[in-house]
């Protein structure tokens, strides 16, 4: 056998076991094999359930799926469990970072990860702050039609400046108090500072113009 093959510390090979685990990552050393961010099915099962109770089971099952190879279990948090006041809830106890894949075919602009906690019971923590449209209770929320060229066209329209070079356009989910799929279509006035304008990706609303600036690195 090559020495050098046998000594690499890891070459990751992941494997997914569906009866009884929802995901193993398996991953190969100088030992043999060993296992890490094991994924039990019920937490998979409920994560799941979580993100079909907001966009639907047929959407769902078309668009999104599980990424075991960005999801992953977690440990508490040493320092957290020890000094509370000074982390977030969330890392005082094991919990499962869980990651999806969201694409729609015939949209290439919508290739998005959108990534949830679970406690170990199975519990989605701080909802508020998922990147999911609520597509069952407001259909329209996941409609899409708009593409780079048409809120490029929406920019122009809210009066966004030519500007020195190309715009740049970007698909993204907006969070704080818009909590909402948007375009966002940015300028450059000159090498450090430009504007931005922020479109809704389905109705087409601008929800706001603003300025940015780069700071110079010297």
């Amino acid at each position: 056998m090559n020495k050098g093959i046998s000594n690499i510390s890891a070459i990751i090979v992941a494997v997914i076991l569906m009866s009884g685990i929802g995901g193993y990552m398996y991953f190969k050393n100088k030992n043999g094999f060993g296992i890490i961010s094991p994924i039990p099915n019920p937490i998979v099962e409920k994560s799941n359930q979580f993100m079909i109770s907001k966009v639907g089971k047929d959407f769902f099952n078309k668009y999104i799926s599980l990424d075991y190879s960005e999801s992953k279990y977690s440990e508490a948090d040493k320092f957290c469990i020890d000094n509370p006041n000074s982390c977030s809830t969330i890392f005082q106890k094991p919990y499962y970072f869980m990651v999806y894949l969201f694409k729609i075919t015939g949209k290439p602009y919508i290739n998005e990860s959108i990534s949830l906690n679970i406690d170990t019971n199975g519990n989605v923590i701080d909802e508020a702050d998922i990147a999911i449209s609520d597509c069952i209770n407001n259909p329209i929320e996941c409609e899409f039609p708009i593409d780079a060229r048409q809120a490029i066209e929406i920019a122009k329209t809210a009066g966004l400046e030519q500007g020195i070079k190309e715009w740049e356009t970007s698909f993204h989910w907006f969070a704080g108090d818009l909590k909402t799929f948007v375009w966002t279509v940015q300028n450059s006035s000159s090498e450090y500072n430009g504007r931005t304008v922020v479109i809704d990706a389905n109705s087409g609303k601008v929800y706001q113009i603003s300025g940015y600036t780069i700071l110079p690195s010297f």
